[in-house]
């Protein structure tokens, strides 16, 4: 993660093995004035990617700064 990036959820769980972090729970993603939400996201260490998944009750949210 770039270090202006900040992702807060109610749980995590790291793999090392597979390189990956799942960030679950009312998870929001901050990179600058850019916000995504949702209930799980899961972060590719290696590959500095991530997916962002809704839950069953929620959508992703993705609120984007336009310049």
């Amino acid at each position: 993660l770039h270090e202006s990036s900040v992702i807060v959820g109610n749980r995590a769980m790291l793999y090392p093995d597979k390189d990956i972090v799942e960030i679950m729970g009312d998870v929001i993603f901050e990179k600058e004035e850019n916000v995504i939400k949702g209930e799980k996201i899961i972060y590719d260490i290696k590959n500095e990617s991530f997916r962002v998944l809704q839950g069953k009750k929620n959508k992703v949210n993705l609120q984007l700064k336009h310049e």
